[in-house]
C-alpha cells in the first residue's frame, strides 16, 4: 500500500487519504477498510471508504477514504443511507 496524498481536516476531525493498493481483484469496501485500519493504525469503524477504482488490465486500485478520529465523529458527519418507505 502506498499513500498518494494525505490531507488533515481539523474542522471535521478527519484525514482524507488517497492510496494505491495492489490486488488481483476488487476486494470490497469492508476488506479495504480493514486494510486501511491496520496501515494507518486506527479503528475500522472510524474509516469511510469513498471510492475503490481500478484500471482495466492492471492490479492497481486507487482508494479514496476518510479516516476519522473516532467512530462518533464519523456517524455525526457522514451522510446516512436513505430508507425506502414501504
Amino acid at each position: 500500500m502506498e499513500t498518494l496524498s494525505e490531507h488533515t481536516n481539523l474542522l471535521l476531525h478527519r484525514r482524507d487519504v488517497v492510496v494505491s493498493l495492489m490486488s488481483p481483484s476488487n476486494p470490497g469496501i469492508v476488506a479495504v477498510a480493514a486494510e486501511l485500519a491496520t496501515h494507518f493504525k486506527s479503528p475500522a469503524d472510524a474509516i469511510a471508504v469513498k471510492t475503490v477504482k481500478g484500471s482495466y488490465g492492471t492490479q492497481t486500485l486507487t482508494v479514496t477514504a476518510s479516516i476519522y478520529d473516532s467512530a462518533a465523529s464519523k456517524t455525526r458527519i457522514e451522510q446516512k443511507p436513505k430508507v425506502k418507505a414501504v
